[in-house]
């Protein structure tokens, strides 16, 4: 922005005696990234053992993580970066900074194929 202070000559011829022009730093660029770095799967089928931890870089400290997946698209908002008691299924996570700057990371939880009841049979 420019501020004129005017002082003295008429409508017609003003005179500038002071300019002062202001500078302003462009809105904050966003360049933090977020990855899942820890990942535990379900142990037994139709569990809900699983977890996962994601890690941000970058971006301003106080951080908030929103995560969800397919089934349930707000399936928990934490102030910590580690979510359990997963079923399988694919969670995403949002990652927010105090500057409202956002990151994404998603992985698949999974779980073993079900138990077979079998017969065996000894002579």
């Amino acid at each position: 922005s420019i501020r004129l202070m005017c002082f003295g000559g008429s409508a017609e011829e003003m005179v500038f005696d002071e300019i002062e022009v202001y500078t302003f730093a462009g809105a904050a660029t966003c360049s933090m990234t977020a990855s899942i770095t820890s990942q535990t799967n379900i142990t037994c089928n139709g569990g809900n053992d699983g977890s996962l931890t994601v890690t941000q870089s970058g971006g301003a400290a106080n951080f908030s993580y929103a995560w969800s997946n397919a089934v349930n698209d707000n399936n928990s908002s934490s102030s910590t970066s580690t979510i359990s008691s997963l079923t399988a299924g694919t969670y995403t996570v949002t990652v927010t900074d105090n500057n409202g700057c956002t990151a994404t990371a998603a992985a698949t939880i999974t779980e073993p194929t079900p138990l077979s009841p079998g017969v065996v049979q000894t002579n």
